[in-house]
């Protein structure tokens, strides 16, 4: 009779493997069926509603700040984006091909997200066939198993695979790895239609996201580690980059792109992508193996705290080197995909730390890790590994592809929200609860206000002071512009003592600023008296926008 080990190595090499494991995936992410639309899914929804045909709808998709200053105010002036937004700002992206898929749904599936949702679960259930199928073909039987099953019970993947919108992301992944695994047997073969296949599913990658420029880390390290400086060998890679030449005339053609933002163009803003670049690679690999979740990180404003952090990720990296030096330093194959790793991570930098942007990274990372929990040399790290990417990583990830349903779901917060022509959220968690705000109640046939101004400072407790009949004086603990507000205006576009920030009705002034350069006190001066009435006040409670009393000339608040 078998013992519990030698069925689960048995399991590792059984060659039904890869399809027990796909089927795993999409069951482990079954509850997001459940999450319903959330942010960003409303846009995508809306762009299709409103576009006049498809091709418009598919290019517009994805545009979420053009760059256009003038139209930015507009939107400003109305709520849509916040007053700290940098109105140059641009965060514009060409996907066409996930597009496609969101255009199908909501013209032709409208208002079933659950159905948008299984999409996404099959999407990540044929990402782990793929990688399965990978790492059969370029490690052991048994680590090569293992490294499969710690990709699968991911619980990194699980706000991915939860948020309709992230689809884009599984898409291009799902390409990307095919495109790898093409390339992989071709170089073993030498069949051109294998070359081909791996070409056009790069193709497929990035067109489905930007993200898919991450395979191209992988087939540099293919090069560089296993043929070093072949010209021959080289050339091999011409048609993934005549294939990405084409994408970029295109993308550039468009006007796509990021600038301003959190989101950072290496060609416009090659020295701040750098810096970025240092941090947001480290804090990816701490939140890789050894789990805090990426997304906290944008939320931390105390800059020891950040120092830390950033420290550990960097002390993870030394680490790693030192105690898998060992193993791969006659291992081709793992030094090809350590350097994979690395390199996706950092083509993948553009935008702020997110476990999201974890699929690239993990396909070397669990390569990695699961050599080095499979030797036989023994070592104390190797238990609490086990348990953080098997035991626990299992239980949480039907969680984390719940979760954006319990970080979003704000849609019964804003039609229980009382209005009046101009809507003041004093406090909200993000920007983007005013952002949605109007959208939401168009959406399900309520009155809309005429705009929604967000004062608030996201999660930062606040202290709000009435300094005359139609002046607030907010200063915010933690400062603005903290978490994924970010997105409206980057640390590197940092808003100045005294800049002023006028609207019809408003006039912002920036008095006090962060250590980081964020805002900390701000000035909001109204035309009208506080006590208009055509001024409704609302914070955020509990889950709900409750109304609040303006506090007397001369008193001061603390809202929490």
């Amino acid at each position: 009779m078998m013992t519990t080990k030698e069925r689960f190595d048995s399991l590792l090499v059984s060659p039904h493997l890869p399809f027990i494991l796909a089927l795993l995936a999409f069951i482990l992410t079954l509850p997001s069926l459940w999450v319903g639309f959330q942010f960003d899914d409303y846009l995508l929804e809306q762009t299709v509603l409103e576009s006049s045909d498809a091709v418009t709808a598919i290019h517009d998709m994805f545009i979420f700040m053009d760059g256009d200053a003038l139209q930015a105010k507009k939107y400003m002036e109305v709520g849509t984006y916040p007053w700290f937004t940098l109105p140059e700002g641009k965060n514009a992206f060409w996907r066409p091909l996930s597009a496609l898929t969101h255009w199908l749904d909501f013209t032709f599936l409208p208002n079933q997200p659950a159905i948008m949702h299984a999409e996404n679960t099959l999407w990540f259930a044929l990402s782990v066939l793929i990688v399965s199928l990978f790492y059969r073909e370029i490690l052991p039987a048994p680590v090569a198993g293992l490294a499969a099953l710690l990709f699968t019970v991911d619980d990194a993947h699980g706000y991915a695979v939860g948020w309709i919108s992230n689809r884009n992301g599984l898409m291009s992944f799902a390409f990307g790895a095919l495109s790898l695994l093409f390339y992989h047997r071709y170089m073993l073969h030498r069949k051109m239609t294998l070359l081909i296949g791996s070409a056009a599913c790069f193709a497929l990658s990035i067109f489905s996201a930007e993200a898919g420029l991450a395979v191209a880390g992988y087939l540099v390290a293919y090069i560089l580690v296993f043929y070093k400086f072949s010209k021959k060998h080289w050339l091999t890679l011409f048609p993934h980059l005549l294939v990405f030449g084409i994408w970029s005339y295109f993308y550039r053609l468009g006007d796509f792109g990021g600038w301003g933002t959190s989101y950072i163009d290496p060609v416009h803003e090659p020295i701040s992508f750098l810096w970025a670049a240092i941090e947001r690679i480290s804090i990816q690999s701490l939140a890789l193996f050894f789990h805090p979740p990426a997304e906290f990180y944008p939320f931390v404003t105390d800059a020891w705290l950040k120092t830390l952090w950033m420290g550990m990720g960097i002390g993870l990296l030394i680490f790693l080197g030192l105690n898998v030096y060992p193993l791969i330093r006659h291992d081709k194959n793992l030094q090809f995909l350590s350097a994979g790793a690395g390199l996706s991570l950092l083509l993948n930098s553009s935008s702020l730390p997110a476990n999201r942007l974890l699929f690239f990274a993990g396909v070397g990372g669990f390569a990695i890790l699961s050599s080095f929990l499979w030797n036989e040399k023994p070592g104390w790290l190797k238990r609490p590994l086990w348990v953080v990417h098997l035991f626990m990583a299992a239980l949480l990830l039907p969680v984390t592809s719940l979760s954006p349903r319990l970080f979003g779901n704000i849609e019964n917060a804003v039609l229980n929200a009382s209005i009046k022509p101009t809507v003041i959220l004093v406090s909200a968690p993000s920007a983007f609860h005013a952002d949605f705000f109007s959208l939401l109640r168009v959406r399900n046939g309520a009155d809309a206000p005429e705009r929604v101004w967000y004062l608030g400072a996201g999660l930062s407790p606040m202290k709000v002071e009435r300094i005359g009949d139609n002046i607030l004086v907010i200063h915010a603990l933690d400062g603005y512009i903290s978490g994924f507000d970010a997105v409206f205006r980057g640390a590197h576009h940092p808003m100045q003592i005294g800049e002023v920030v006028n609207f019809s009705g408003l006039k912002i002034t920036v008095q006090e600023l962060t250590r980081d350069g964020r805002p900390r006190t701000v000035s909001f001066d109204f035309a009208e008296s506080l006590s208009s009435k055509n001024y409704q006040w609302l914070i955020w409670r509990d889950a709900q926008f409750i109304e609040w009393q303006v506090p007397a000339v001369g008193e001061t608040i603390e809202i929490k």
